[in-house]
């Protein structure tokens, strides 16, 4: 499958779970919905690097790329935690779309920090997405 279809797919995905995490925190407390959940995600990642073998540990070692996959760690960390703190005291009809917007964010970073390619219309798109954001959150 090329990177569309897997991107629409994790869109769909991610949005089922939240709707399933929103219904579990209804009795299970945030920290333990965050271990369960963030474990298969581990497991899927061993299962991964099981079938992939010794090309899957192709850079690992003290360089840029894994300071990056540190950071990267951290920050998704503070962005999970963060939303299930939110998904447990919030509706999840408010707070997955802001979730949702992240996307503002990476794209700008990859076009004014990695340098990938920007079209105006990309702008508009970002534009009209932060514009529904202010409609489905009021």
């Amino acid at each position: 499958m090329n990177y569309l279809v897997w991107s629409f797919l994790a869109l769909a995905l991610y949005g089922i779970a939240i709707a399933f995490l929103k219904i579990s925190l209804k009795s299970i407390h945030p920290a333990i919905a965050l271990i369960v959940t963030n474990s298969s995600i581990v497991l899927l990642g061993f299962a991964w690097w099981f079938i992939e073998g010794t090309k899957a540990s192709k850079g690992i070692g003290v360089n840029y790329s894994t300071g990056a996959l540190v950071l990267t760690s951290l920050v998704l960390a503070g962005a999970i935690f963060s939303l299930y703190r939110a998904l447990h005291i919030g509706p999840a009809s408010v707070v997955a779309p802001i979730f949702s917007m992240n996307l503002v964010i990476a794209a700008s970073i990859g076009f004014l920090i990695l340098g990938e390619p920007f079209k105006f219309s990309y702008l508009i798109g970002i534009g009209l997405a932060v514009a529904a954001l202010a409609f489905l959150i009021r």
